[in-house]
């Protein structure tokens, strides 16, 4: 099995070495691995043992000695590799597709990295499974059987390979770097990437009806797409909450929310009464508790038929894994962690936390961005008095599937934990 892992690496804050003058990178212990890349490293390693094949580690950076090469290759990986490239890029989109760009000409079988968001925006481009926050991993007959946690669950899902799987974070065991810091390279090679919406300036249509430009345009937050949270036929607070995060965003714009599920129409006047203009349903038995492909299906649909000039997701795994999918779809860099919005003359300013680890914020104005994922607890929703809006059902069909659910008692027979 040929494996890759992507490794960013934190800054030991016990250390107050702070340039490379000073000789911060590489060789002094000022650079750490981050719990969640050493976790991935790990769990390479062990399936490995278990199954044969290669682990390879590989380090985004300008100079190979910023990174912990040899902290790495104690852990057991079979080959490091150092991409590099002139020019930084800041922007997550770039780094991800220029990442797979360089994994899809490895054929990897897995992909392994310590960042959801990241790490599904890398598979939604190579157009491979991702199963986010893995507990435990089983390869049967060339299907991978995984348990991940959602929440305080879990559950079991079974897909095939290559596939990116992440670990689930290991909070406050140290800083992260933000994932909007990310710098990367690519190895020896110009990657000349056009990462601009392609075309069809657009047979799309707001959710009210008006023509409107294709995603990537120039324009105001006026018209905001919701995507609402139901698990186990139960509306999640945190839907009401990006309703209250968009109307601050939208001014006198209109906010439209979608719902997923096997019958969500007993929600859609709920969504009005805390302030949607508008709902879209869509109902279908694979999405009760469905799967990230299902509901991306879904998403997508949307997203095909209707124009917004930005989505707002809950900043919970559902939330962060659909973002992560929306940003790829819109050539966007997705705007997690959002804690507050304040509207201006000129614009939008966000405050956003720089580390989901860590409570440092910081104000960016963000409206040129279509992807936000709000902080729970944030923003205070309230019911409107009078409870108008629109309901359209979106008619879809759900098909190819690459992974499904599965009860545990499935492998409850000469079960032996591989590892993850």
């Amino acid at each position: 099995m040929k494996q890759f892992v992507l490794i960013d690496s934190v800054v030991d804050s016990k250390d107050n070495l702070t340039t490379k003058e000073k000789g911060l990178m590489g060789g002094r212990g000022s650079n750490t691995l981050h719990p969640d890349d050493a976790y991935a490293v790990e769990e390479a390693v062990r399936l490995k043992t278990k199954h044969g094949g290669k682990v390879t580690a590989l380090f985004l950076a300008e100079d190979a000695t910023e990174y912990p090469i040899p902290k790495v290759r104690d852990l057991g990986v079979d080959e490091t590799v150092w991409l590099k490239k002139e020019t930084w890029h800041e922007d997550v989109f770039t780094t991800a597709s220029m990442l797979s760009e360089y994994l899809k000409e490895e054929e990897a079988d897995l992909i392994l990295t310590g960042s959801d968001v990241w790490g599904t925006m890398i598979a939604e481009l190579l157009e491979i499974p991702s199963v986010t926050r893995v507990l435990d991993m089983d390869i049967r007959r060339g299907d991978a059987f995984l348990k991940r946690k959602i929440e305080e669950e879990e559950e079991w899902m079974k897909t095939s390979f290559p596939l990116l799987i992440t670990p689930p974070p290991q909070v406050g065991e140290a800083e992260s770097t933000s994932i909007k810091r990310l710098k990367t390279a690519v190895q020896n090679t110009e990657v000349k990437l056009d990462h601009r919406l392609k075309g069809e300036h657009s047979v799309r249509r707001d959710a009210g009806g008006v023509s409107r430009a294709s995603y990537g345009s120039d324009q105001t937050l006026q018209n905001i797409l919701i995507v609402g949270e139901i698990q186990k036929n139960q509306r999640e607070q945190c839907s009401c909450e990006a309703i209250a995060a968009a109307e601050k965003m939208v001014g006198d714009g209109e906010v439209t929310a979608v719902l997923m599920g096997e019958d969500v129409h007993a929600f859609s006047k709920e969504m009005m009464a805390y302030g949607a203009d508008g709902v879209l349903e869509i109902n279908h038995p694979l999405l009760e508790n469905g799967t990230p492909d299902s509901y991306a299906q879904a998403l997508f649909k949307v997203l095909d038929d209707y124009s917004f000039d930005g989505i707002v997701f809950p900043d919970s795994p559902f939330g962060r894994e659909l973002a992560a999918r929306a940003a790829v779809r819109m050539r966007s860099e997705p705007m997690t962690g959002v804690t507050d919005i304040e509207r201006l003359d000129d614009g939008v300013e966000f405050t956003i936390l720089s580390s989901q680890r860590k409570s440092k914020e910081e104000k960016v104005n963000g409206e040129a961005l279509g992807v936000f994922t709000i902080q729970s607890g944030c923003f205070t929703p309230g019911i409107k008095e009078e409870q108008k809006g629109w309901k359209r059902l979106v008619k879809m069909e759900i098909e190819d599937l690459r992974m499904e659910r599965v009860d545990v008692t499935d492998l409850s027979f000469e079960y032996e934990r591989a590892g993850v």
